[in-house]
């Protein structure tokens, strides 16, 4: 038994590592402007947008994904909020995948991305973001996990 729990450990950490959830923030904490945006992809009708980033800084990190979600029925009662993942390598937009789910109310976009480890390697990983419109919390708007 004693030698079990150290293999258990590794492979529960190494899991953990395989996907990981990714934090999520305010654009405006981030400083993220239309002039960063290398491409766009609209959603819903348009009230779903998300632009590739890239801030230049830090370089091994720059690019992210900011998600702008605009809820309400007229202009009198609409707003729109803004979501950034930050800390990617890089992200292909361009090769996005897309499901809508009406039963969770949640699009899900699923693309190619890197992230750069500790000893300056781009490791291709997989970026799925949930958006879920409907959400309570602004902070609950979009998810997302990188493995």
């Amino acid at each position: 038994m004693k030698l079990l729990l150290p293999v258990i450990a590794f492979l529960t950490l190494t899991q953990i590592s395989h996907a990981a959830g990714v934090s999520t923030s305010s654009c405006e904490d981030f400083g993220v402007t239309l002039n960063s945006v290398y491409s766009m992809k609209t959603y819903a009708q348009g009230s779903v947008k998300v632009f590739e980033v890239d801030l230049e800084e830090p370089a091994s990190g720059s690019v992210g994904i900011a998600v702008a979600i605009t809820r309400g029925e007229d202009l009198s009662s609409m707003e729109t909020f803004c979501r950034f993942i930050p800390g990617l390598s890089s992200a292909k937009l361009s090769a996005v995948k897309s499901k809508y789910s009406a039963a969770t109310d949640t699009l899900t976009l699923t693309m190619p991305a890197s992230k750069t480890n500790e000893l300056g390697v781009r490791m291709p990983k997989v970026l799925t973001v949930l958006i879920k419109k409907g959400a309570v919390a602004e902070s609950d708007l979009v998810t997302a996990v990188l493995k």
